[in-house]
């Protein structure tokens, strides 16, 4: 059985991060025979789903199990992938980002792991901020270098922005750079019977078209007067549209319970409150349900709209102005370049909105009213994504059977006997493990003269061995 190991952030509580790693597992299973592909999840305690009972569910549906560990775990778990492991996939989702709470994962460039015959792959990462806008001139060199290893270990680089493949050639990096269009976009919309009774006991009327509105509290902090408008579209489509408002939230680290809280506060009565998350599939077949979905932030969420051909209003507040977060005054955010390229690759301009760029009378109301009374079939647009994101796949798995082949003849004999176990296999009998630790051990002890038994003296040529020795 072929062990593969896939190490993300596949923990964090977000609906996005789990569905990548269900996605990748799922992908790779299929296309290989006997294969199971193990999910570690690196990052902090407080950001895991097993942090609360609401996401412990999680690791044990459809078959997803997800195994965590500690940053300053990282060597005992570096020996863990040498022994058990020939395939090491990194991500997707961000593998490295300074400015985020959870650790990255430059400690992939530990001389045992680089030393190692393992085969290391990218899958559609996320390479945040160039190097040098985020460290003063005596770090640049360090991180650099440090991730130039990581890089140059790799026997694939994909990633799912043309901003990550930017920032890595940005450090030099001449490998090829395969940029991939989010895997999670593979998630097709399910009956799911949970949510139709849970939408049904919140009392929304399956007659009238459902607008699902997710947003963070940060909304407050965007320029003035954009949250009245985006209530006056809310409100214009409940009042005069006919539709049902339910007000949901979509993500833990977002911060979109407390945003449930400023839309009360600003719409009143009339809509419809769930008031606890689900787990992200039922996230998604809710999303599926809609009739369009207002949502700031989440890449993810666009993407659940997005592959289940439901339409969508994604609110980006990034804008080109310094960030007071970061010393480095040359450091400038712009606006989030995944959802752009998302939007551009399929065409979507009308459900991307920035209140920095979009300045137009009614502009919030009048796009609003566009996308729920103009709905548009994607799926040709998507049935093409789809296709690259398979292609991508079928790379991962045709370098899989490749590192397999390798490992399997590197451990064969002469004589087609295979010298030691493959990692995650049985030990076949009799067979010498070099690699085993505790061989070397008893190599390197020495016996007492009392314990060291007799050996016969060989005897010349053309005599055999008398008594018990005999041949």
């Amino acid at each position: 059985m072929e062990r593969i190991a896939a190490i993300g952030v596949y923990a964090l509580k977000n609906p996005g991060s789990v569905l990548i790693g269900d996605v990748l597992k799922s992908e790779l299973e299929r296309r290989l025979d006997n294969c199971v592909v193990d999910l570690y999840a690196f990052g902090d305690k407080p950001l895991w789903v097993f942090a609360d009972p609401w996401d412990f569910k999680v690791t044990r549906k459809k078959g997803y199990e997800i195994q965590p560990f500690l940053s300053e775990e990282s060597k005992r778990f570096v020996e863990k992938l040498i022994d058990e492991y020939h395939v090491i996939i990194l991500g997707g989702d961000t593998i490295w980002s300074p400015h985020h709470p959870w650790p990255d994962l430059l400690w992939l460039d530990d001389k045992k792991l680089v030393d190692s015959p393992l085969t290391i792959l990218s899958h559609a990462t996320c390479i945040r901020e160039p190097f040098h806008f985020l460290y003063d001139d005596r770090g640049i060199d360090y991180w650099r270098q440090r991730f130039e290893r990581l890089c140059n270990r790799l026997q694939y680089i994909s990633v799912r922005d043309v901003r990550s493949k930017q920032n890595l050639e940005d450090l030099g990096i001449t490998k090829p750079i395969h940029v991939v269009p989010e895997p999670v976009l593979l998630y097709e919309k399910t009956e799911n019977a949970y949510v139709g009774e849970l939408l049904k006991s919140l009392g929304t009327d399956v007659s009238k078209p459902l607008v699902g509105v997710s947003l963070s509290s940060e909304i407050q902090k965007v320029r003035s007067n954009f949250l009245e408008e985006l209530v006056k579209g809310i409100r214009h489509l409940r009042d005069a549209r006919g539709c049902d408002i339910l007000v949901f939230p979509y993500s833990p680290v977002h911060h979109q319970m407390e945003g449930i809280a400023v839309l009360l506060e600003c719409l009143g009565d009339g809509v419809f409150v769930l008031d606890r998350f689900l787990d992200p599939w039922d996230t998604y077949d809710l999303i599926g349900n809609l009739a369009l979905l207002i949502i700031f932030p989440g890449f993810h969420g666009l993407i659940g709209a997005i592959a289940q051909n439901v339409p969508v209003l994604s609110i980006d507040i990034y804008t080109s102005q310094p960030s007071k977060n970061l010393q480095h005054p040359r450091y400038i955010m712009g606006p989030c370049t995944k959802i752009l390229q998302l939007i551009q690759t399929l065409n979507l301009e009308e459900s991307y909105l920035n209140p920095y760029v979009h300045f137009e009378p009614n502009v919030v109301l009048n796009r609003l009213d566009f996308l729920l009374s103009s709905p548009r079939d994607i799926s040709p647009r998507l049935k093409r994504v789809r296709k690259e994101i398979g292609e991508h796949f079928d790379r991962l798995a045709d370098m899989i059977r490749e590192a397999d082949r390798v490992h399997r003849k590197q451990r064969v004999r002469g004589d087609g006997k295979q010298l030691w176990p493959l990692p995650g296999t049985q030990p076949v009998p009799g067979a010498p493990n070099p690699a085993d630790p505790r061989r070397r051990l008893l190599r390197s002890i020495p016996l007492p003269a009392a314990a060291r038994l007799p050996v016969p003296e060989r005897p010349a040529r053309g005599r055999k061995l008398q008594g018990p020795h005999r041949g």
